[in-house]
């Protein structure tokens, strides 16, 4: 059985996702070109855990690190 805590989180949890796709909806009348993560992301962890059996999180990529002196001399990059 849940602790009482878990259950005040889970409730405030899907309280917030509500309030955030309710505020997209009603900021910009017309449909995004593109999704976000922020859009997919629960379905994309429920379709991993499905295929997988294992539980994952999405989350965003981090950016590539900046190319050091030779890196950028072995490409021909500018200084």
């Amino acid at each position: 059985m849940s602790e009482p805590e878990d259950i005040i989180l889970e409730g405030a949890h899907h309280a917030t996702l509500f309030a955030q796709r309710l505020w997209r909806r009603s900021a910009n009348l017309q449909e995004p070109a593109t999704l976000s993560l922020a859009d997919v992301r629960g379905r994309l962890e429920l379709f991993i855990g499905a295929a997988f059996g294992t539980s994952l999180t999405v989350a965003v990529a981090q950016a590539p690190a900046i190319p050091n002196w030779i890196g950028r001399w072995g490409r021909g990059l500018p200084s």
